[in-house]
């Protein structure tokens, strides 16, 4: 089940809510001010990819483009 992000427009209280892939509609209401004008919000992810270069022998830079180790 995905996580997605709120922001009330009421009182600009941001949270998350845990929201299940069905075809029910879920009732948004805000845990603050108990508003029901709720907006998805704008959210980031990371992905952290795997090299295949070997990591730096110093330990301060980036596997690629070293002046020291490659």
């Amino acid at each position: 089940m995905p996580i997605y992000s709120y922001k009330c427009s009421d009182c600009e209280e941001k949270f998350d809510k845990l929201v299940g892939v069905t075809s029910e509609t879920v009732e948004l209401k805000c845990p603050k001010c108990g508003s029901k004008k709720i907006k998805k919000a704008l959210t980031t992810f990371s992905v952290q990819a795997k090299s295949e270069e070997p990591a730096c022998s110093t330990g301060t830079c980036q596997p690629v483009g070293c002046p020291t180790c490659h």
